[in-house]
């Protein structure tokens, strides 16, 4: 009886240590957009890139996805203002001119394509970046309770 009672309670504190080992990979979190976090902090773009950088895939990945920021940038940023001056002379008081908010607008349309191809390219870096870690890190340790010849075991096979 002394046996199975510590047999359990050797397992219920193996079971406790390993669930609270720390990964180093880095999850995907959708909010109010998409949020990058690593040991449950939230990653800054700078922090996110020279983490992908460590690794030569996804550091092509993270290239291919910065290619996609510039140009996503000029459209949205001309669009907005052109949105922008057409309201403000409305809230002025003056005569707006829509034609220029409807060319914001195409400009912002324009924009959602390289903002999509953004995305894509950061998280396929960031999904290359975790399994190259899985793969280099220590293979995982597989713990079963279970029945033996003997009666009830542990079995751990590295």
């Amino acid at each position: 009886m002394k046996q199975i009672i510590l047999s359990l309670i050797i397992l219920s504190i193996a079971c406790l240590c390993y669930s609270q080992a720390n990964s180093d990979s880095i999850e995907v979190k959708q909010r109010l957009g998409k949020v990058y976090l690593q040991n449950g902090k939230v990653l800054s773009s700078k922090g996110l890139n020279s983490l992908l950088d460590q690794d030569e895939k996804s550091s092509l990945e993270l290239k291919k996805a910065k290619a996609n920021l510039a140009p996503m940038y000029l459209f949205s940023f001309s669009g907005g203002f052109l949105i922008g001056w057409p309201l403000g002379t409305a809230l002025g008081g003056g005569k707006p001119q829509w034609l220029l908010a409807a060319g914001g607008v195409g400009l912002i349309l324009c924009a959602i394509p390289f903002q999509i191809g953004y995305n894509k390219h950061l998280y396929k870096a960031v999904t290359i970046y975790n399994s190259r870690l899985k793969k280099i890190g220590l293979k995982q340790t597989i713990m079963e309770f279970g029945f033996a010849k003997n009666g009830c075991g542990i079995e751990i096979r590295f």
